[in-house]
């Protein structure tokens, strides 16, 4: 799951894993705002953008059920 930059691919399958369930895990925001720090000026937008998502409500805290 590690890139050359592990952080940016992580963030990023977590934006479009959130994007396509419209779900984002607490364990998942907290991992965001624990590493935020360490973001680089992409990772900040797109974290940003994660934020705005749920501010209007396009994504929503909560748990995934895995498929059968």
């Amino acid at each position: 799951m590690q890139g050359l930059d592990g952080k940016l691919m992580i963030l990023g399958e977590l934006f479009l894993e959130a994007v396509s369930t419209g779900v984002i895990t607490n364990n998942e925001l907290n991992w965001v705002t624990d590493h935020q720090n360490q973001f680089s000026r992409t990772e900040e937008a797109v974290a940003q953008r994660l934020g705005r998502l749920l501010d209007e409500g396009s994504i929503q805290l909560g748990c995934r059920v895995a498929p059968n």
